[in-house]
């Protein structure tokens, strides 16, 4: 049928068998994710994300990938922060192709509860694609700044999923991306200070002295146990 039939060339497979070994191989052999609820996840609707994403970064014309030049890109995110999402966005994209990296933000799917994907579709193109799912600025650059860590660091034969929040803490390249992320954003040397952080002031006062966005301060807060979730959410930004 017509359905049947848009699927397979969404997915650009000219039958079935085909497509279900593309999702075996692509989603299970190669894939390295870390996942928390395996209840709310749907194999197909995380298949249509990943695919959403190489489709976007098939229209991004990129340069050839350079290290180095990604790694400059990273200092000047860090200052992008400041901004709202959607004007930082702009930016964003823009150097991450001018390095050789393909930005899609992608909108999230039922049965899909990703955060971010990092991976290869070249060996001189990577692709980093984002979820809209949580919508706040932390989530969002916490996400970017994971993704990159896989892109520098974890070769180019592995696929990189982050689905929920909080990952396996089995998996080496998972941990040491959450903390590549975590130091980038606010570097240890101030970590002892999150520990003084009690008012909305104080926050907007650090993340002015550090050069980031009050946001990503609250977000980390009580993933260190300092604050509560429900704590100063209004300091995020929403997009």
């Amino acid at each position: 049928n017509q359905a049947l039939k848009d699927v397979l060339s969404f997915f650009g497979f000219a039958d079935v068998p085909l497509l279900r070994q593309y999702w075996q191989t692509h989603l299970a052999s190669d894939v390295r994710f870390r996942l928390t609820n395996a209840a709310n996840l749907n194999i197909g609707s995380l298949a249509a994300w990943l695919r959403i994403g190489e489709i976007e970064a098939g229209r991004i014309e990129t340069a050839p990938y350079s290290e180095r030049s990604f790694k400059e890109l990273l200092v000047t995110a860090r200052r992008l922060t400041r901004l709202p999402i959607q004007d930082a966005l702009a930016q964003l994209e823009s150097l991450c192709a001018s390095s050789g990296v393909a930005l899609v933000v992608a909108p999230a799917i039922k049965g899909a509860p990703v955060n971010g994907s990092a991976r290869w579709l070249k060996s001189d193109k990577a692709l980093i694609q984002l979820s809209t799912r949580y919508k706040t600025d932390d989530q969002f650059w916490f996400s970017f700044f994971h993704e990159s860590c896989h892109i520098l660091k974890h070769g180019k034969k592995s696929k990189f999923i982050t689905i929920e929040d909080s990952a396996a803490k089995t998996d080496a390249a998972e941990q040491e991306a959450d903390q590549f992320a975590a130091d980038w954003l606010i570097p240890k040397e101030y970590a002892a200070r999150l520990l003084t952080l009690r008012t909305q002031n104080a926050i907007v006062c650090f993340a002015d002295e550090l050069g980031i966005a009050p946001g990503i301060v609250v977000g980390r807060l009580p993933k260190d146990g300092i604050l509560p979730y429900s704590h100063c959410n209004e300091l995020k930004r929403r997009y």
